[in-house]
């Protein structure tokens, strides 16, 4: 028996009122980074550039060189040095979670001086984690468990070291910043294709990347110290100030979900 018209649309309605919910899950956009030295996170709301101190579960003698933020389970991933791991750290707990031991493919050995940043960034869908190779350029996927997924290659890559590494989850693209003068953001599919790029208007200190896809701003530390929000044409949106005497070292970005998926 077929339903009654009405109560196909009345259906036919909340299922596409549950389906929008579901997808509608953004919060306010969130810059966070790390300074060269300091056990502290900082945490800036863009919108109203409220800041925030949080706990980054840093040993005395460890140093945060790369920095991701997941926005579905509200996760950050902390690349440590020396150690070579990756330190998950939950932010609404305030909590270690575990540390992730990174594959050979991109630790360094002792004493070894990376050639390009060592940032890493997340892909939201599946929670792999993106590293640089710190030897040539191209970039390692792994898994959460430290499998690694595959290597990626670039086959004319823009001129400079990669100086940071985020992820479009609206594209599901690699953006890659190239330390050249001018910097370079490049977005770059998984497997090593340049699909967009664009030089950067403003001087920046290339050696972190912050990458918000929905609001399709790229954060990176300017040259004068501040955070830069550039659009995706490479223009300088807003400048971020830091608290005096600070200097970021790592910057993840990204919008605080309201549903958290773990």
């Amino acid at each position: 028996m077929n339903p009654h018209p009405a109560l196909g649309r009345a259906t036919a309605g909340i299922l596409t009122i549950v389906a929008v919910a579901a997808c509608s899950t953004r919060g306010p956009s969130h810059v966070y980074w790390a300074e060269s030295s300091g056990a502290a996170l900082h945490d800036l709301a863009v919108d109203s550039g409220e800041r925030r101190t949080l706990d980054a579960h840093v040993d005395k003698d460890e140093t945060v060189v790369g920095l991701a933020y997941d926005r579905f389970t509200d996760y950050l991933f902390l690349r440590l040095a020396p150690g070579d791991v990756i330190r998950i750290v939950n932010r609404p707990a305030n909590s270690r979670v575990r540390d992730l031991k990174l594959t050979p493919e991109v630790a360094l050995s002792p004493g070894e001086t990376p050639a390009n940043s060592l940032d890493i960034t997340v892909r939201s869908r599946n929670r792999h984690i993106f590293a640089i190779d710190p030897r040539a350029t191209g970039f390692v996927e792994f898994t959460l468990e430290g499998k690694m997924v595959r290597k990626i290659r670039m086959a004319a890559p823009p001129p400079g070291p990669v100086g940071g590494l985020g992820f479009d989850q609206r594209r599901d693209r690699l953006v890659v910043l190239f330390a050249g003068s001018p910097a370079v953001l490049a977005e770059v599919t998984l497997d090593g294709v340049i699909a967009h790029q664009t030089n950067l208007a403003a001087a920046v200190h290339p050696i972190s990347l912050g990458c918000d896809s929905d609001t399709g701003e790229y954060f990176v530390p300017l040259a004068d110290g501040a955070i830069g929000a550039f659009d995706r044409d490479g223009h300088l949106l807003h400048r971020h100030p830091v608290p005096a005497g600070a200097t970021p070292a790592a910057i993840g970005a990204g919008p605080r979900a309201f549903l958290r998926l773990f």
